[in-house]
């Protein structure tokens, strides 16, 4: 799996195919080594890019061994960019080939590394909260 990203709209295009593959390691050649992450799933927060492999690879065991695949689909999607900085953020849906899907808020940082590539330093997934239910409210 290629790891050296010429622009942050290559790194989305790695996030979405190793998804879709399962693959771990092509998965994470998208992140920093000092990636951190505010996660909405059961992790307040995660630093660094052992802890995050630990999520992953749960994450993507699970798949197997449920038998499923994972498509991911973007949804107003903006980015910024400068010479070694870029943030995005958006709407993310995941699809499970069984038709079920879940969709979440997504914020990426990126940032351009000492090797010229671009990698993703933060990771911001959120869901709005129903304000009385004190609820999270899926799409």
């Amino acid at each position: 799996m290629k790891s050296n990203w010429n622009n942050p709209q290559e790194v989305l295009e790695n996030y979405k195919a190793t998804i879709s593959e399962i693959d771990v390691e092509g998965f994470l050649s998208s992140y920093s080594s000092d990636i951190l992450i505010y996660d909405c799933w059961n992790n307040w927060k995660i630093e660094g890019i052992s802890q995050w492999r630990k999520v992953v690879t749960e994450w993507f065991e699970g798949l197997t061994k449920s038998d499923l695949s994972l498509d991911v689909e973007w949804k107003d999607l903006i980015m910024e960019e400068s010479d070694h900085i870029a943030f995005t953020h958006g709407i993310v849906t995941y699809i499970e080939d069984t038709g079920e899907s879940m969709t979440l808020r997504l914020t990426l940082g990126f940032r351009k590394e000492k090797d010229s590539s671009w990698y993703i330093v933060h990771e911001h997934t959120s869901l709005p909260i129903h304000y009385e239910a004190r609820e999270s409210i899926f799409s």
